[in-house]
C-alpha cells in the first residue's frame, strides 16, 4: 500500500499540467469564437462592418417601413436590379408617402387623391384598397403579425389594417401628423412626432403608453425617429438643436448635439454612431458629421457647396460601413471619414430622393435632371451602371424600396405611376 501510494503522489504533477494545458488550449478555444465569430474557413470581417440589427416587432419583409429599418439605413440584404429595364408600372395617382413590402410579395402605398390605402402583387395587380379619408404624407409600417400601420396625416389618427385589409385599431391623437414615416420600438410599440411636436408612444393595440411635448422638437413632414441599436434611445430631430438622444425608459433627455438644422432622419449604425447631414448654411462648404453614443463628436467630413439643400436627401450606409451622401455631388465616405469616391452630377441634375444600396454596396438614387426624373445605380467603387429616365412624371418620391427578387419599386412624387425596374 505505500509503495502505491507513493507513486501516486509522484504522479500529481503530471496531472495537475495536464489539466491546466486543458484549460489554456479551451480558453483559447472560447477566445477565438469570440473575436472572430465567423465560420471556420470564413475570413474575418472588416473593420466598420454592418451586422443587421435584430429588430423583433417588424416584419421579417424586403422593405417592412420608411428607409428599410428603425436606424434608417436605406440598406436592403437583397440584391438590387441588375439591367435597368422598367418591368412595369402602377397606377398610383398623387403619392405623398413612400413604399413598404411584405413578407409575402405585397406592396403597400398610399394615394392621396382620392386617400387610399393599396395593396397590389408585384405585377401591380390590385389585391384590395381602403378609403383614409383625406391627404397622407407619412409612410406605413408593417409589424411582425403583418399588421399595416397608417398614420392618416391630415385627420390626426393611426391606424391598424390586417394584411387582408380589416380594421384591427384606430387611435384619435388630436393632432395632425406630417411626420415622414412612422416608426416601432423593439416592444412593438408605435412612435411618431405631431404638429403640436409631441413624441406620442402608442402599444400594439393602439392604446397610448404616453406622451412628451418640447417645442424644440421638429414637427413638419420632415420629422423621422430612429433609434439606437438596444432599442433603448430614440433620436429626434430638433428645430434649432440638431438632435436630441430621449430615453424612452426613463422619459427623459440623455443628450442634445448642436451643429445647424437637421431636416433628415440620423443614419444609427451597427456600434450606436450617428450619421448627420445638417441642413447647409453656407454656400462655400459644409460638414458631413459622425457623433458616437454618448453625443460626442466622432469625426466630420468637410465638403465643398454652392447649394442649400444638401441636407434634403436622406443618405444611406452600406454593409461595409460606407456612407453615401450628397446633392448635386455624390460622395461615399468610408466609416472613419474619408473619401472613397465622389461623383459630380450633370449641370442642373440634383438628388431627389433618399438615397439606398443594396447588400453589395450598389447605390441607386433618384435625382432630377432637367426637370425629367432619373433613377441610377452606381457600383459600390463609383461606376455609374445604368439609368432609366421616368418620361411624363413630375419627380422621383420618397424612399424606393427593394424586394427579395431584385426588383426596384420607385415611387413618384404627386405625379401617376409607381415603376418597377428590374
Amino acid at each position: 500500500m505505500t509503495a502505491i501510494k507513493f507513486l501516486f503522489k509522484k504522479s500529481r504533477p503530471l496531472k495537475y499540467f495536464i489539466f491546466s494545458l486543458s484549460c489554456v488550449v479551451f480558453a483559447v478555444i472560447l477566445t477565438s469564437c469570440e473575436l472572430n465569430p465567423t465560420a471556420p474557413n470564413e475570413p474575418p470581417k472588416p473593420p466598420g462592418y454592418q451586422e443587421d440589427i435584430y429588430w423583433p416587432s417588424l416584419a421579417d419583409s424586403p422593405w417592412p417601413m420608411n428607409h428599410h429599418d428603425p436606424q434608417s439605413t436605406g440598406r436592403s440584404k437583397y440584391l438590387g436590379p441588375q439591367n435597368g429595364d422598367i418591368l412595369d408600372s402602377i397606377f398610383a395617382f398623387n403619392l405623398e408617402s413612400g413604399i413598404i413590402i411584405g413578407a409575402d410579395s405585397t406592396i403597400y402605398f398610399i394615394t392621396t387623391l382620392p386617400s387610399k390605402l393599396v395593396s397590389s402583387n408585384y405585377r401591380g395587380e390590385i389585391n384590395w384598397e381602403l378609403s383614409l379619408g383625406n391627404e397622407v404624407t407619412s409612410t406605413p409600417i408593417i409589424t411582425k403579425e403583418k399588421n399595416i400601420i397608417v398614420a392618416k396625416s391630415s385627420l390626426g389618427k393611426i391606424t391598424s389594417f390586417t394584411a387582408e385589409g380589416s380594421l384591427n385599431w384606430e387611435f384619435n391623437n388630436g393632432a395632425e401628423i406630417w411626420s415622414v414615416g412612422l416608426s416601432i420600438g423593439i416592444d412593438g410599440s408605435i412612435y411618431f412626432i405631431d404638429v403640436e411636436s409631441n413624441l406620442v408612444s402608442l402599444n400594439p393595440s393602439g392604446v397610448e403608453n404616453w406622451r412628451y411635448r418640447d417645442t424644440r422638437f421638429l414637427s413638419t413632414n420632415n420629422a423621422a425617429l430612429t433609434f439606437s441599436p438596444d432599442g433603448k434611445t430614440v433620436y429626434i430631430q430638433g428645430n434649432q438643436e440638431s438632435l436630441f438622444a430621449f430615453d424612452i425608459e426613463k422619459k427623459e433627455f440623455k443628450w442634445n448635439f448642436i451643429s445647424g438644422n437637421l431636416i433628415t432622419s440620423p443614419i444609427v449604425d451597427y456600434e450606436g454612431n450617428l450619421y448627420l447631414v445638417p441642413l447647409t448654411t453656407s454656400n462655400n462648404e459644409a460638414d458631413f458629421i459622425c457623433i458616437k453614443s454618448d453625443g460626442t463628436l466622432k469625426w466630420k467630413y468637410t465638403y465643398a457647396t454652392t447649394n442649400y439643400s444638401i441636407g434634403n436627401i436622406e443618405p444611406a450606409i452600406d454593409q461595409l460601413g460606407n456612407i453615401i451622401f450628397g446633392f448635386d455631388t455624390l460622395y461615399s465616405l468610408n466609416y472613419v471619414g474619408e473619401l472613397n469616391w465622389k461623383i459630380a452630377l450633370s449641370d442642373n441634375e440634383f438628388v431627389t430622393s433618399p438615397i439606398i444600396c443594396d447588400v453589395n454596396g450598389n447605390v441607386f438614387i433618384g435625382t432630377d435632371n432637367n426637370s425629367t426624373p432619373v433613377v441610377y445605380r452606381y457600383s459600390s467603387v463609383g461606376y455609374k451602371e445604368w439609368e432609366v429616365r421616368l418620361l411624363g412624371e413630375r419627380a422621383i418620391g420618397l424612399s424606393p424600396a427593394l424586394s427579395e427578387s431584385g426588383l426596384l419599386f420607385v415611387p413618384t412624387f404627386r405625379s401617376n405611376y409607381i415603376y418597377i425596374i428590374k
